[in-house]
């Protein structure tokens, strides 16, 4: 079977090849990023541009580790995306990756997350892994009908294990890797079956049994909104009194701002409130700074904790508002607005052309990016923030504007 193995760098791509082995044969290829499709003036290449669309919205909110795709009907189509990190399992950690994560399932490609058991402090105390996360995982596997998994990167008494060849890779021949080397294995044993009328990766009995058991590792932990001083639950009924109450204008504004908001959201008897700052005020403004971590990556993971029932947003029966919880980020002209679209709009939009620059490179540059905003728009090309807040939020609301989605 050949495979094409797409990450960062040769390095990798020599651990994995050596992890799973000579029965495949390899190719290897990067991971091209949308970041440079944007800005009038900046030299670019066509190679996101002319990715296959399942690729495209793989990398939509963020790359990941280790695409492993195959050719079907001359088609580089991905059928796992692997993500690895030595990062201490504290929840902003994991959460941070969780969209990258649901954009693979939601595509049909397996979701693999290998992440520390526990990670030893320098005090000798431990972070530890949260068990909700096999729950969370479950659900996105379980929606999805795939198998999402979490795997533990070696460790001895938190002291992760790196390979000796590969000391940025995890120890290949630790038990746990082999395990997760099993799995891959399995998964890529299913290709075969994928034009079957009843495929699904559930009918191979190992697949389901790694799966299964994400249940039996979470030991009945969940996400728990009750216990969480950033969310609130409010009858969808209730929702114009409380934007009256936030917002700072007047009742005829919100009325007929709650006028055009979609039936769908008035339609679902609950709401979700998101208001990182509602019990503990933030001092500094986080809607884009850090990548708008950790929050951006929370809404993805409560959207599937507590809201979602099927593959798309609009298969929700709570919806999922955000409140900016700074007081500067609650001002929608202050950072919103300024930071980000209206600053990629200034900075980045290749729409502000009117005709191609005379230098060569430039020139060829501006025609990629010119083709490919005018048939995805700013999709792959706006800040990751501005991406996730779109996609995975009912409502923005803030003091003076609400957004509705």
């Amino acid at each position: 079977m050949e495979l094409i193995i797409r990450t960062e760098n040769q390095e990798n791509f020599e651990w994995f090849k050596k992890a799973l082995g000579d029965q495949y044969q390899y190719t290897y290829k990067n991971i091209p990023i949308p970041d440079n499709l944007s800005g009038p003036t900046s030299k670019t290449d066509s190679e996101f541009h002319n990715l296959p669309k399942r690729l495209k919205d793989l990398l939509k909110f963020d790359k990941t580790d280790f695409i492993i795709s195959t050719t079907l009907h001359e088609v580089e189509t991905p059928i796992i995306s692997l993500e690895i990190t030595k990062s201490a399992p504290l929840s902003q950690h994991i959460e941070q990756r969780v969209a990258r994560m649901i954009s693979a399932a939601e595509l049909g490609i397996v979701p693999i997350f290998i992440c520390p058991n526990k990670l030893k402090k320098e005090n000798g105390n431990y972070y530890k892994f949260s068990n909700k996360f096999y729950d969370l995982y479950r659900k996105i596997g379980t929606i999805n009908k795939l198998p999402c998994v979490i795997f533990n990167y070696p460790d001895s008494d938190g002291v992760l294990i790196n390979d000796d060849e590969y000391p940025e890779c995890p120890e290949i021949n630790h038990k746990n890797l082999t395990q997760t080397i099993n799995f891959i294995k399995e998964i890529l044993s299913e290709v075969k079956n994928f034009e079957n009328m009843d495929f699904n990766f559930f009918n191979n009995e190992k697949i389901k049994k790694i799966f299964t058991d994400q249940h039996l590792l979470s030991k009945n932990n969940k996400y728990d909104f009750e216990n969480m001083g950033t969310c609130q639950l409010i009858e969808t009924s209730e929702l114009f009194t409380y934007l009256k109450n936030y917002s700072n204008k007047d009742e005829n504004w919100i009325k007929k701002t709650f006028d055009q908001i979609s039936n769908k959201i008035k339609q679902r008897k609950k709401s979700l409130i998101f208001f990182p700052g509602n019990a503990k005020k933030l001092e500094d403004s986080r809607l884009f700074a850090h990548s708008g971590d950790p929050y951006v990556g929370m809404l993805s993971a409560l959207d599937y904790a507590f809201c979602r029932t099927g593959r798309t947003v609009d298969d929700r029966n709570i919806n999922l508002i955000y409140i900016p919880g700074n007081e500067d980020d609650s001002d929608f002209e202050k950072v919103f607005a300024l930071k980000g679209f209206n600053k990629f709009y200034e900075k980045d939009c290749p729409f502000k052309l009117s005709k191609i620059d005379e230098d060569v490179d430039v020139g060829v540059s501006q025609q990629v990016k010119i083709s490919h905003h005018l048939q995805y728009g700013c999709t792959y090309t706006k800040i990751r923030p501005l991406k996730i807040y779109a996609h995975y939020c009912d409502l923005i609301i803030f003091k003076n504007a609400v957004l509705t989605f």
